[in-house]
């Protein structure tokens, strides 16, 4: 379990709360948990966050707190891929603000 505390391009304060997997087999557990759950998800695959590649899944919770589950994948040389991605990401690992808008619960 991994805490993000971030005050870069957001406001101060828990940005998201990330769970790091060994395998692919258990990111896909947790991703078909959240499905049964039936919750919202944002998949990202081959991501760059901060110095490493990885797959993630993303939901929020009820109080809107943003939650990755996530597979290390391999290293990457450049801090967030800034070099193809300019200044698209504002804070390490989260999504861009659109992503996270996108995963907004479902009207139930």
């Amino acid at each position: 379990m991994n805490f993000a505390i971030s005050h870069h391009g957001t406001k101060a304060g828990l940005d998201h709360i990330g769970i790091q997997v060994e395998s692919n087999d258990e990111l896909t557990e947790i991703k078909s948990r959240l499905e049964v759950a039936d919750m919202s998800m944002l998949t990202q695959e081959g991501t760059i966050c901060c110095y490493a590649k990885s797959d993630k899944h993303w939901v929020q919770d009820p109080s809107d707190i943003a939650w990755e589950t996530y597979r290390t994948l391999e290293s990457a040389h450049t801090f967030n891929n800034i070099a193809e991605q300019g200044a698209a990401q504002s804070a390490c690992c989260a999504p861009i603000e659109q992503g996270v808008q996108l995963m907004s619960r479902k009207a139930g």
